[in-house]
């Protein structure tokens, strides 16, 4: 898979509520710095945007 498709299959996971599949897309020791948060590991950021996806549910 190159660069490309990895990014697609993670933005598709994501803004359709696979998480599990965005998870695995991403290095365990991402280095993720927003306006809002940072996060050193993939699976609190996975677990931010998770909580994320549902407030834009509820709007």
């Amino acid at each position: 898979m190159d660069t490309r498709q990895l990014i697609e299959k993670y933005h598709h996971a994501w803004t359709n509520g696979d998480f599990v599949t965005a998870r695995a897309c991403l290095a365990d020791n991402l280095d993720f710095q927003g306006s809002i948060n940072t996060f050193s590991k993939a699976d609190d950021f996975i677990a931010a945007l998770t909580e994320f996806k549902q407030m834009l549910f509820h709007f």
